[in-house]
């Protein structure tokens, strides 16, 4: 009887050619599509004071996956009363039924304004007790130190002091790691290494390009740069945080999205 070895071995080497030969399929990413439904809410900021977009236009832009038009629920009034506009904005984002809501300067007046000093903390507590009703994903950021900005726009009396800001961005940070559904976005070390001129590059090309600041004239608000660059830290925050989020989701080209921003705005301003 003849062995049956070759006749094996034949056999083994042609299916290991073969595998070798067929084209290797990268895995499918894995992820939740958390930008289904986006809502956004918060101060002057997101509510794009001084510019022809805002956040939620900005998003819309950006995500590049399937998505309803977010909810924009921002409000540049949020400064005189943020705890009457701040319930008022949960309340519209509990209606909207969110997939992932973008609070990137809600924060902002419950500890800035015109508190007594010793008031600011509590009043942060009553903005956090209104942001955990919202069961859905969120994106938080904290305090950053605006003295900077001081005279074009805040008069001294609306900033906290260095020390309560300091315990303001930690209380934020805080709350957001006690809940795994938050995620918080380090605004004040931004906005530091911006004022320390370090720029802060996108892709590893310096934005602003030219070397323009990412604020108006008022030292607060962003220009549409300066919104450009929210966006892509914003959702590039997300992509690499603990939330699932499905990578690959958003533009990532500034100059394309900037481009796009300026379409939006052009066709609202006709």
């Amino acid at each position: 009887m003849r062995s049956q070895v070759p006749v094996l071995l034949v056999a083994a080497l042609t299916f290991l050619s073969a595998s070798c030969s067929l084209p290797r399929q990268d895995p499918e990413p894995t992820g939740t599509n958390l930008y289904h439904r986006v809502a956004v809410i918060g101060a002057s900021g997101s509510a794009g004071f001084g510019i022809p977009v805002n956040l939620a236009e900005a998003l819309d832009e950006a995500i590049t996956i399937a998505h309803d038009e977010p909810a924009d629920l921002a409000s540049e009034m949020t400064f005189l009363d943020p705890l009457d506009y701040g319930n008022r904005q949960v309340e519209g984002a509990l209606a909207h039924d969110p997939t992932i809501v973008f609070a990137f300067d809600f924060p902002f007046w419950f500890g800035y304004g015109m508190n007594v000093e010793s008031e600011r903390l509590p009043r942060l507590e009553q903005g956090l007790a209104m942001l955990d009703r919202i069961q859905a994903p969120i994106v938080v950021c904290g305090f950053p130190d605006m003295h900077f900005a001081i005279g074009p726009m805040l008069s001294p009396n609306l900033v906290p002091e260095v020390d309560t800001i300091h315990a303001l961005d930690a209380r934020v940070r805080e709350w957001a790691a006690a809940r795994p559904r938050v995620t918080f976005y380090d605004l004040a070390g931004t906005i530091a290494r911006i004022e320390r001129g370090e720029g802060m590059p996108w892709d590893g090309a310096p934005w602003p390009r030219d070397g323009a600041s990412p604020f108006q004239d008022d030292r607060l608000h962003p220009t549409e740069e300066g919104m450009v660059l929210i966006v892509l830290q914003l959702l590039d925050h997300v992509e690499r945080s603990d939330l699932n989020m499905l990578p690959g989701a958003f533009e990532r080209d500034a100059v394309k999205l900037l481009e796009a921003l300026e379409r939006r705005g052009d066709a609202k301003q006709r």
